[in-house]
Protein backbone atom coordinates (compact mmCIF):
# COMPACT_ATOMS: atom_id res chain seq x y z
CA UNK A 1 0.00 0.00 0.00
CA UNK A 2 2.58 2.78 -1.42
CA UNK A 3 0.03 5.70 -0.86
CA UNK A 4 -1.35 4.72 2.56
CA UNK A 5 -0.91 7.61 4.72
CA UNK A 6 -1.68 5.64 8.00
CA UNK A 7 1.31 3.18 7.29
CA UNK A 8 3.31 5.88 6.96
CA UNK A 9 2.19 7.82 10.04
CA UNK A 10 2.10 4.33 12.09
CA UNK A 11 5.83 3.90 12.37
CA UNK A 12 6.00 7.59 14.44
CA UNK A 13 3.89 6.37 17.09
CA UNK A 14 6.42 3.81 18.39
CA UNK A 15 10.18 4.43 17.24
CA UNK A 16 12.55 6.93 18.44
CA UNK A 17 15.93 8.69 17.83
CA UNK A 18 17.45 8.18 14.59
CA UNK A 19 14.68 6.05 13.29
CA UNK A 20 11.73 8.74 14.56
CA UNK A 21 13.50 11.21 12.53
CA UNK A 22 13.91 9.06 9.04
CA UNK A 23 10.34 7.89 9.35
CA UNK A 24 9.46 11.82 10.12
CA UNK A 25 11.19 13.01 6.47
CA UNK A 26 9.46 10.68 4.83
CA UNK A 27 5.71 11.08 5.95
CA UNK A 28 6.56 14.92 6.08
CA UNK A 29 8.57 15.70 2.46
CA UNK A 30 5.11 13.66 1.38
CA UNK A 31 2.62 16.14 2.93
CA UNK A 32 4.81 19.34 2.13
CA UNK A 33 4.45 18.50 -1.13
CA UNK A 34 0.91 17.55 -1.40
CA UNK A 35 0.08 20.70 0.44
CA UNK A 36 -2.03 19.05 3.04
CA UNK A 37 -3.05 21.37 5.77
CA UNK A 38 -3.98 18.55 8.46
CA UNK A 39 -0.19 17.78 8.96
CA UNK A 40 0.28 19.42 12.03
CA UNK A 41 -3.23 18.03 13.60
CA UNK A 42 -2.15 14.67 12.26
CA UNK A 43 1.03 14.91 14.25
CA UNK A 44 -0.43 16.48 17.26
CA UNK A 45 -0.86 13.97 19.49
CA UNK A 46 2.98 12.71 19.01
CA UNK A 47 3.82 15.86 20.92
CA UNK A 48 2.67 14.25 24.20
CA UNK A 49 6.50 13.07 23.96
CA UNK A 50 8.35 16.38 24.37
CA UNK A 51 11.31 14.92 22.69
CA UNK A 52 9.37 14.03 19.38
CA UNK A 53 7.47 17.54 19.57
CA UNK A 54 11.23 19.36 19.58
CA UNK A 55 11.92 16.75 16.90
CA UNK A 56 9.43 17.62 14.43
CA UNK A 57 9.83 21.42 14.89
CA UNK A 58 13.62 21.37 14.32
CA UNK A 59 13.20 18.69 10.81
CA UNK A 60 10.68 21.12 9.00
CA UNK A 61 12.55 24.27 10.18
CA UNK A 62 15.68 22.54 8.63
CA UNK A 63 13.42 21.73 5.46
CA UNK A 64 12.13 25.29 5.44
CA UNK A 65 15.87 26.80 5.74
CA UNK A 66 16.76 24.44 2.93
CA UNK A 67 13.91 25.72 0.68
CA UNK A 68 14.78 29.40 1.74
CA UNK A 69 18.07 28.76 0.51
CA UNK A 70 18.43 26.38 -2.47
CA UNK A 71 14.73 26.21 -3.20
CA UNK A 72 15.09 22.30 -2.81
CA UNK A 73 15.02 19.57 -0.58
CA UNK A 74 17.49 16.86 0.32
CA UNK A 75 16.62 14.77 -2.02
CA UNK A 76 15.40 17.35 -4.57
CA UNK A 77 16.73 17.15 -7.86
CA UNK A 78 14.41 20.07 -9.23
CA UNK A 79 13.48 23.19 -7.75
CA UNK A 80 10.78 22.66 -4.99
CA UNK A 81 7.23 24.55 -5.86
CA UNK A 82 7.17 27.70 -3.82
CA UNK A 83 4.02 26.45 -2.07
CA UNK A 84 6.20 23.71 -0.28
CA UNK A 85 7.95 26.41 1.45
CA UNK A 86 4.46 28.22 2.30
CA UNK A 87 3.33 24.93 4.35
CA UNK A 88 6.40 24.62 5.99
CA UNK A 89 5.58 28.05 7.38
CA UNK A 90 2.00 26.83 7.87
CA UNK A 91 3.35 23.91 10.16
CA UNK A 92 5.94 25.75 11.94
CA UNK A 93 3.72 28.67 13.00
CA UNK A 94 1.67 25.99 14.40
CA UNK A 95 4.57 24.54 16.20
CA UNK A 96 5.25 27.72 17.81
CA UNK A 97 1.53 28.33 18.56
CA UNK A 98 1.53 24.67 20.56
CA UNK A 99 4.53 26.01 22.78
CA UNK A 100 3.33 29.28 23.60
CA UNK A 101 5.72 31.28 20.86
CA UNK A 102 2.47 33.33 20.14
CA UNK A 103 4.34 36.47 18.55
CA UNK A 104 7.21 34.21 16.17
CA UNK A 105 4.59 32.12 14.81
CA UNK A 106 2.60 35.29 13.82
CA UNK A 107 5.32 36.77 12.21
CA UNK A 108 6.04 32.77 10.14
CA UNK A 109 2.38 33.01 9.25
CA UNK A 110 2.91 36.34 8.08
CA UNK A 111 5.31 34.80 5.41
CA UNK A 112 3.20 32.17 4.48
CA UNK A 113 -0.26 34.39 3.97
CA UNK A 114 2.50 36.77 1.78
CA UNK A 115 3.66 33.71 -0.28
CA UNK A 116 0.12 32.73 -0.98
CA UNK A 117 -2.66 35.60 -0.18
CA UNK A 118 -5.44 33.79 -1.58
CA UNK A 119 -5.14 30.48 -0.15
CA UNK A 120 -7.61 30.30 3.53
CA UNK A 121 -5.73 27.96 5.43
CA UNK A 122 -3.09 30.37 6.31
CA UNK A 123 -5.28 32.74 7.43
CA UNK A 124 -7.21 29.92 9.85
CA UNK A 125 -3.79 29.54 11.26
CA UNK A 126 -3.25 33.48 11.94
CA UNK A 127 -6.60 33.51 13.14
CA UNK A 128 -6.34 30.21 16.11
CA UNK A 129 -2.71 32.04 16.79
CA UNK A 130 -4.68 35.44 17.69
CA UNK A 131 -7.21 33.66 19.92
CA UNK A 132 -4.37 31.87 21.69
CA UNK A 133 -2.46 35.14 22.16
CA UNK A 134 -5.80 36.82 23.44
CA UNK A 135 -6.82 39.18 20.80
CA UNK A 136 -9.78 37.61 19.69
CA UNK A 137 -11.51 40.11 18.00
CA UNK A 138 -8.11 40.38 15.56
CA UNK A 139 -8.64 36.78 15.70
CA UNK A 140 -12.46 37.64 14.33
CA UNK A 141 -11.51 39.45 12.20
CA UNK A 142 -9.12 37.46 10.46
CA UNK A 143 -11.27 34.15 10.60
CA UNK A 144 -14.18 36.44 8.42
CA UNK A 145 -11.74 37.40 6.07
CA UNK A 146 -10.95 34.43 5.46
CA UNK A 147 -14.50 33.34 5.40
CA UNK A 148 -14.95 35.62 2.64
CA UNK A 149 -11.99 34.38 0.28
CA UNK A 150 -14.82 30.89 -0.29
CA UNK A 151 -18.31 32.24 0.69
CA UNK A 152 -19.14 28.72 -0.53
CA UNK A 153 -17.27 26.74 2.06
CA UNK A 154 -19.13 25.73 4.75
CA UNK A 155 -16.20 24.46 6.97
CA UNK A 156 -14.87 28.14 6.90
CA UNK A 157 -18.18 29.78 7.59
CA UNK A 158 -18.70 27.80 11.04
CA UNK A 159 -15.54 28.07 11.82
CA UNK A 160 -15.64 31.69 11.28
CA UNK A 161 -19.36 31.84 13.37
CA UNK A 162 -17.80 29.97 16.60
CA UNK A 163 -14.90 32.85 16.47
CA UNK A 164 -17.86 35.52 16.37
CA UNK A 165 -19.50 33.98 19.63
CA UNK A 166 -16.80 33.46 21.42
CA UNK A 167 -15.94 37.09 20.63
CA UNK A 168 -19.92 37.66 22.08
CA UNK A 169 -20.87 39.32 18.62
CA UNK A 170 -24.52 36.63 18.55
CA UNK A 171 -26.27 38.79 16.45
CA UNK A 172 -23.78 39.00 13.89
CA UNK A 173 -22.69 35.24 13.84
CA UNK A 174 -26.87 34.58 13.90
CA UNK A 175 -26.80 36.38 10.17
CA UNK A 176 -23.62 34.41 9.15
CA UNK A 177 -24.68 31.25 10.02
CA UNK A 178 -27.69 31.16 8.49
CA UNK A 179 -26.89 31.79 5.07
CA UNK A 180 -26.35 28.17 4.72
CA UNK A 181 -30.05 27.38 6.18
CA UNK A 182 -33.01 26.97 3.66
CA UNK A 183 -34.20 30.36 2.01
CA UNK A 184 -37.72 28.81 2.76
CA UNK A 185 -37.68 28.38 6.15
CA UNK A 186 -40.35 30.73 8.11
CA UNK A 187 -37.31 30.43 11.53
CA UNK A 188 -33.98 29.92 10.45
CA UNK A 189 -32.94 29.52 14.27
CA UNK A 190 -35.56 26.95 15.06
CA UNK A 191 -34.36 25.00 11.92
CA UNK A 192 -31.01 24.77 13.83
CA UNK A 193 -32.72 23.64 16.70
CA UNK A 194 -34.46 20.91 14.40
CA UNK A 195 -31.42 20.03 12.69
CA UNK A 196 -29.56 19.62 16.10
CA UNK A 197 -26.63 21.86 15.60
CA UNK A 198 -25.95 21.35 19.04
CA UNK A 199 -22.40 22.80 18.82
CA UNK A 200 -23.83 26.38 18.07
CA UNK A 201 -26.44 26.38 20.39
CA UNK A 202 -23.88 25.50 23.10
CA UNK A 203 -21.55 28.46 22.19
CA UNK A 204 -24.75 30.62 21.49
CA UNK A 205 -25.46 29.90 25.04
CA UNK A 206 -21.69 30.19 26.40
CA UNK A 207 -22.41 34.01 24.55
CA UNK A 208 -25.47 34.91 26.70
CA UNK A 209 -23.95 33.76 29.56
CA UNK A 210 -20.95 36.09 29.44
CA UNK A 211 -23.46 38.93 28.18
CA UNK A 212 -25.07 38.31 31.55
CA UNK A 213 -28.12 37.17 29.81
CA UNK A 214 -28.71 34.01 32.03
CA UNK A 215 -32.26 33.64 30.81
CA UNK A 216 -31.45 32.95 27.05
CA UNK A 217 -27.81 31.39 27.99
CA UNK A 218 -30.53 28.30 29.68
CA UNK A 219 -33.12 28.70 26.94
CA UNK A 220 -30.32 26.93 24.67
CA UNK A 221 -28.61 24.96 27.03
CA UNK A 222 -31.83 23.18 27.49
CA UNK A 223 -32.22 22.95 24.11
CA UNK A 224 -28.71 20.97 23.69
CA UNK A 225 -30.01 18.81 26.68
CA UNK A 226 -33.38 17.79 24.83
CA UNK A 227 -31.25 17.08 21.69
CA UNK A 228 -29.43 14.38 23.95
CA UNK A 229 -32.77 13.13 25.62
CA UNK A 230 -34.23 12.84 22.14
CA UNK A 231 -31.23 10.65 20.91
CA UNK A 232 -31.64 8.83 24.19
CA UNK A 233 -35.76 7.98 22.87
CA UNK A 234 -34.95 7.17 19.42
CA UNK A 235 -32.98 3.81 20.72
CA UNK A 236 -36.89 2.72 21.25
CA UNK A 237 -37.62 3.34 17.40
CA UNK A 238 -34.48 1.38 16.68
CA UNK A 239 -35.64 -1.89 19.11
CA UNK A 240 -38.09 -3.05 16.13
CA UNK A 241 -36.09 -2.11 13.48
CA UNK A 242 -33.27 -4.34 14.24
CA UNK A 243 -35.44 -6.83 14.91
CA UNK A 244 -37.37 -6.30 11.31
CA UNK A 245 -34.06 -6.26 9.42
CA UNK A 246 -31.55 -8.34 11.07
CA UNK A 247 -29.17 -5.62 11.72
CA UNK A 248 -27.89 -7.17 14.89
CA UNK A 249 -24.69 -5.36 14.56
CA UNK A 250 -25.42 -2.07 14.25
CA UNK A 251 -28.29 -3.00 17.00
CA UNK A 252 -25.09 -3.84 19.66
CA UNK A 253 -23.51 -0.95 18.18
CA UNK A 254 -26.21 1.65 18.94
CA UNK A 255 -26.95 0.15 22.56
CA UNK A 256 -23.65 0.56 23.27
CA UNK A 257 -23.20 4.34 22.62
CA UNK A 258 -26.41 5.06 24.01
CA UNK A 259 -24.93 4.06 26.91
CA UNK A 260 -22.71 6.86 26.99
CA UNK A 261 -24.63 9.38 25.16
CA UNK A 262 -25.03 11.47 28.42
CA UNK A 263 -20.81 11.12 28.37
CA UNK A 264 -21.18 13.35 25.52
CA UNK A 265 -18.38 16.02 25.96
CA UNK A 266 -21.05 18.67 24.66
CA UNK A 267 -23.81 17.04 26.62
CA UNK A 268 -21.78 17.79 30.02
CA UNK A 269 -20.66 21.45 29.01
CA UNK A 270 -23.95 22.15 28.92
CA UNK A 271 -25.50 20.82 31.76
CA UNK A 272 -22.54 21.74 34.14
CA UNK A 273 -23.34 25.59 32.93
CA UNK A 274 -26.60 25.04 33.02
CA UNK A 275 -26.31 23.90 36.45
CA UNK A 276 -23.99 26.98 37.01
CA UNK A 277 -26.51 29.32 35.85
CA UNK A 278 -28.90 28.13 38.02
CA UNK A 279 -26.50 28.21 41.40
CA UNK A 280 -26.47 32.08 40.21
CA UNK A 281 -29.71 32.41 40.06
CA UNK A 282 -30.10 30.85 43.68
CA UNK A 283 -26.87 32.85 44.94
CA UNK A 284 -28.55 36.13 43.82
CA UNK A 285 -31.96 35.34 45.32
CA UNK A 286 -30.50 34.51 49.25
CA UNK A 287 -28.36 38.09 48.55
CA UNK A 288 -31.44 39.85 47.58
CA UNK A 289 -30.82 40.77 44.32
CA UNK A 290 -32.69 38.08 41.63
CA UNK A 291 -32.09 38.08 38.15
CA UNK A 292 -34.48 40.02 36.08
CA UNK A 293 -35.09 38.67 32.86
CA UNK A 294 -33.63 41.27 29.86
CA UNK A 295 -36.69 41.50 27.70
CA UNK A 296 -36.10 42.05 23.36
CA UNK A 297 -38.86 43.11 21.50
CA UNK A 298 -41.07 40.73 19.64
CA UNK A 299 -42.87 40.66 16.19
CA UNK A 300 -45.05 37.83 15.53
CA UNK A 301 -46.89 39.25 12.14
CA UNK A 302 -47.38 36.68 9.28
CA UNK A 303 -44.12 36.67 6.79
CA UNK A 304 -44.08 36.43 3.58
CA UNK A 305 -41.10 36.21 0.61
CA UNK A 306 -41.14 39.75 0.54
CA UNK A 307 -41.44 40.69 4.27
CA UNK A 308 -40.01 39.66 7.28
CA UNK A 309 -40.59 39.94 11.33
CA UNK A 310 -38.10 39.67 14.28
CA UNK A 311 -38.64 36.75 17.12
CA UNK A 312 -36.32 38.23 19.87
CA UNK A 313 -33.02 39.08 17.87
CA UNK A 314 -33.47 35.77 15.69
CA UNK A 315 -33.70 37.28 11.97
CA UNK A 316 -36.96 35.35 10.27
CA UNK A 317 -37.51 34.89 6.61
CA UNK A 318 -40.28 34.08 4.90
CA UNK A 319 -41.80 31.06 2.41
CA UNK A 320 -42.53 31.39 -1.33
CA UNK A 321 -45.66 33.10 -2.22
CA UNK A 322 -48.11 33.57 0.05
CA UNK A 323 -48.19 33.85 3.84
CA UNK A 324 -46.66 31.65 6.15
CA UNK A 325 -47.58 31.81 9.66
CA UNK A 326 -45.31 29.91 12.48
CA UNK A 327 -45.35 29.63 15.89
CA UNK A 328 -44.56 32.17 17.85
CA UNK A 329 -41.72 31.05 20.92
CA UNK A 330 -43.77 32.16 24.33
CA UNK A 331 -40.36 32.16 25.85
CA UNK A 332 -37.93 33.98 23.74
CA UNK A 333 -36.22 35.52 26.81
CA UNK A 334 -35.58 31.85 28.77
CA UNK A 335 -37.86 33.84 31.79
CA UNK A 336 -40.15 30.31 32.29
CA UNK A 337 -36.24 29.04 32.70
CA UNK A 338 -35.52 32.01 35.32
CA UNK A 339 -38.79 31.71 37.30
CA UNK A 340 -38.79 27.94 37.64
CA UNK A 341 -37.59 26.10 40.53
CA UNK A 342 -33.90 26.29 40.37
CA UNK A 343 -32.64 24.12 42.51
CA UNK A 344 -35.20 21.16 41.63
CA UNK A 345 -34.14 22.49 37.80
CA UNK A 346 -30.44 21.89 39.01
CA UNK A 347 -30.72 18.69 40.82
CA UNK A 348 -32.18 16.65 38.01
CA UNK A 349 -29.43 17.68 35.67
CA UNK A 350 -26.89 17.07 38.31
CA UNK A 351 -28.32 13.49 38.98
CA UNK A 352 -27.93 12.80 35.18
CA UNK A 353 -24.95 14.10 34.92
CA UNK A 354 -23.86 11.56 38.12
CA UNK A 355 -25.22 8.52 36.29
CA UNK A 356 -24.48 9.20 32.82
CA UNK A 357 -21.06 10.99 33.11
CA UNK A 358 -19.92 9.77 36.32
CA UNK A 359 -16.06 9.31 35.61
CA UNK A 360 -15.45 13.05 35.56
CA UNK A 361 -14.78 14.77 38.47
CA UNK A 362 -16.65 17.92 37.17
CA UNK A 363 -19.70 16.23 37.64
CA UNK A 364 -18.88 15.52 40.94
CA UNK A 365 -17.53 18.92 42.00
CA UNK A 366 -21.32 20.56 39.96
CA UNK A 367 -23.38 17.85 41.98
CA UNK A 368 -21.77 18.76 44.98
CA UNK A 369 -22.75 23.02 44.81
CA UNK A 370 -26.02 21.62 43.89
CA UNK A 371 -26.49 19.62 47.28
CA UNK A 372 -25.10 21.75 49.57
CA UNK A 373 -27.61 24.28 48.65
CA UNK A 374 -30.22 22.12 49.12
CA UNK A 375 -28.93 21.37 52.73
CA UNK A 376 -28.32 17.45 51.49
CA UNK A 377 -25.08 16.94 53.42
CA UNK A 378 -24.94 12.86 53.13
CA UNK A 379 -25.34 13.41 49.23
CA UNK A 380 -22.82 15.91 49.45
CA UNK A 381 -20.52 13.70 51.11
CA UNK A 382 -21.14 10.85 48.65
CA UNK A 383 -20.22 13.26 46.24
CA UNK A 384 -16.63 14.00 47.65
CA UNK A 385 -16.33 10.30 48.12
CA UNK A 386 -16.65 9.52 44.44
CA UNK A 387 -14.73 12.46 43.89
CA UNK A 388 -11.88 11.07 45.99
CA UNK A 389 -12.47 7.25 44.55
CA UNK A 390 -11.77 9.10 40.76
CA UNK A 391 -8.96 11.32 42.33
CA UNK A 392 -7.75 11.22 45.54
CA UNK A 393 -5.40 14.41 44.47
CA UNK A 394 -8.04 16.49 43.47
CA UNK A 395 -7.44 20.32 44.10
CA UNK A 396 -11.03 21.04 45.09
CA UNK A 397 -10.90 18.33 48.05
CA UNK A 398 -9.97 20.05 50.57
CA UNK A 399 -11.94 22.80 50.44
CA UNK A 400 -15.16 20.97 49.61
CA UNK A 401 -14.44 18.86 52.86
CA UNK A 402 -13.87 22.16 55.17
CA UNK A 403 -16.95 23.38 54.07
CA UNK A 404 -19.06 20.52 54.72
CA UNK A 405 -17.77 20.17 58.04
CA UNK A 406 -18.58 23.96 58.14
CA UNK A 407 -22.12 23.52 57.13
CA UNK A 408 -22.67 20.73 59.99
CA UNK A 409 -21.56 23.24 62.42
CA UNK A 410 -23.38 25.81 62.09
CA UNK A 411 -26.95 24.73 60.41
CA UNK A 412 -29.57 24.39 62.77
CA UNK A 413 -31.59 23.03 60.76
CA UNK A 414 -30.09 19.68 60.26
CA UNK A 415 -31.01 17.19 62.45
CA UNK A 416 -28.48 16.89 65.32
CA UNK A 417 -28.35 12.71 66.09
CA UNK A 418 -27.36 12.64 62.21
CA UNK A 419 -24.11 15.24 62.46
CA UNK A 420 -22.00 13.32 64.78
CA UNK A 421 -21.90 10.02 62.24
CA UNK A 422 -21.21 12.33 59.29
CA UNK A 423 -18.80 14.43 60.87
CA UNK A 424 -17.34 10.76 62.06
CA UNK A 425 -17.41 9.53 58.42
CA UNK A 426 -15.38 12.74 57.51
CA UNK A 427 -12.99 12.75 59.74
CA UNK A 428 -12.22 9.38 59.43
CA UNK A 429 -11.89 9.40 55.48
CA UNK A 430 -9.95 12.98 55.51
CA UNK A 431 -8.63 13.80 59.19
CA UNK A 432 -7.83 17.29 59.31
CA UNK A 433 -7.48 19.50 56.28
CA UNK A 434 -7.09 22.79 55.01
CA UNK A 435 -8.93 24.97 52.64
CA UNK A 436 -6.00 25.90 50.96
CA UNK A 437 -3.85 22.72 50.44
CA UNK A 438 -3.02 21.97 46.80
CA UNK A 439 -3.13 25.15 45.55
CA UNK A 440 0.84 25.44 45.24
CA UNK A 441 0.95 22.25 42.77
CA UNK A 442 -0.29 24.53 39.45
CA UNK A 443 -2.19 27.05 38.94
CA UNK A 444 -5.73 24.77 37.81
CA UNK A 445 -5.18 23.70 41.03
CA UNK A 446 -4.80 27.04 42.64
CA UNK A 447 -8.63 28.53 41.07
CA UNK A 448 -10.20 25.02 42.13
CA UNK A 449 -8.98 26.03 45.69
CA UNK A 450 -9.33 29.36 45.53
CA UNK A 451 -13.34 28.56 43.99
CA UNK A 452 -13.56 27.00 47.28
CA UNK A 453 -11.95 29.77 49.38
CA UNK A 454 -14.68 31.94 48.31
CA UNK A 455 -17.78 29.86 48.62
CA UNK A 456 -16.31 29.44 52.68
CA UNK A 457 -15.96 32.97 53.19
CA UNK A 458 -15.06 35.15 56.48
CA UNK A 459 -11.45 35.36 56.31
CA UNK A 460 -10.87 32.26 53.52
CA UNK A 461 -11.79 35.63 51.07
CA UNK A 462 -8.98 37.57 51.59
CA UNK A 463 -6.75 34.71 51.33
CA UNK A 464 -8.35 33.28 47.99
CA UNK A 465 -7.77 37.58 46.54
CA UNK A 466 -4.00 37.27 47.92
CA UNK A 467 -3.52 33.59 45.75
CA UNK A 468 -5.40 34.68 42.76
CA UNK A 469 -3.09 37.99 42.29
CA UNK A 470 -0.31 35.29 41.83
CA UNK A 471 -1.34 33.95 38.69
CA UNK A 472 0.55 35.86 36.52
CA UNK A 473 3.63 35.45 38.12
CA UNK A 474 6.06 33.23 36.67
CA UNK A 475 6.05 30.13 39.24
CA UNK A 476 2.69 28.98 37.26
CA UNK A 477 4.15 29.95 34.03
CA UNK A 478 4.35 26.60 32.64
CA UNK A 479 1.05 25.37 31.09
CA UNK A 480 -0.21 28.72 31.68
CA UNK A 481 -3.31 28.94 29.18
CA UNK A 482 -5.43 32.62 29.01
CA UNK A 483 -8.86 30.89 29.99
CA UNK A 484 -7.17 30.81 33.26
CA UNK A 485 -6.39 34.10 33.89
CA UNK A 486 -9.36 35.26 32.80
CA UNK A 487 -11.14 32.57 35.13
CA UNK A 488 -8.64 33.74 37.51
CA UNK A 489 -9.78 37.78 37.01
CA UNK A 490 -13.81 36.68 37.10
CA UNK A 491 -13.03 35.45 40.52
CA UNK A 492 -10.86 38.62 41.72
CA UNK A 493 -14.10 40.55 40.89
CA UNK A 494 -16.16 37.92 42.76
CA UNK A 495 -13.65 38.45 45.48
CA UNK A 496 -14.73 41.86 46.08
CA UNK A 497 -11.02 43.15 44.52
CA UNK A 498 -9.90 46.93 44.16
CA UNK A 499 -9.39 48.27 40.95
CA UNK A 500 -6.05 48.74 41.99
CA UNK A 501 -5.78 45.00 42.37
CA UNK A 502 -7.65 44.43 39.13
CA UNK A 503 -5.31 46.88 37.16
CA UNK A 504 -2.27 45.38 38.81
CA UNK A 505 -3.27 41.90 37.64
CA UNK A 506 -3.59 43.13 34.20
CA UNK A 507 -0.62 44.61 34.06
CA UNK A 508 0.76 41.54 35.32
CA UNK A 509 -1.22 39.36 32.53
CA UNK A 510 -0.27 41.12 29.90
CA UNK A 511 3.31 40.46 30.79
CA UNK A 512 2.49 36.83 30.27
CA UNK A 513 0.20 37.37 27.16
CA UNK A 514 1.67 40.83 25.45
CA UNK A 515 -0.69 40.13 22.75
CA UNK A 516 -4.02 40.03 24.85
CA UNK A 517 -6.49 42.54 24.52
CA UNK A 518 -8.86 40.88 27.48
CA UNK A 519 -7.53 41.92 30.53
Amino acid sequence: FPTSNRLRFLPLTFSSGDNFVNAAKTLVKYALRKGIPSLFSSTKVLYADAAKGAALGKLVEGFAAQLRDTKRLCDSTDDEPASVLMWCNHYLAQHYDYYGGHERALVIIEEAIRSSPSTVEPYMVKAKILKHAGDLQAARDTMDYARQLDLKDRYINAKCVKYMLRNNEVDEAEKTFIMFVSDDSPHKVQDIVNFQGIWYLCERAHAFRRLGDIGRALKHYHEVISTFDTYRLDQLDFHAYSVRKATLRSYVGILQWESTVYNHPIYRDAAQAAIECYMELVDRKAAGKPFVPIVHQTDAKPLTRNGSSQQGQHNLSAGIGEAKVFDVDKDPNGAGFVDSDNLASALKLAEQLESGASASPATHVTAFEVHMRMHKYFLALKTINALKAIDAEHPALPSMVVRLTQALDTDESFAAPLKAPLKAQIAKAFGEVSAATGAERSLEAMLAVTRGMLALGGNNVAQARALLMQAPEDKYASGRMLEQLLDARRLLVQSGATEDELAAFGTGAKKAFPLATCF
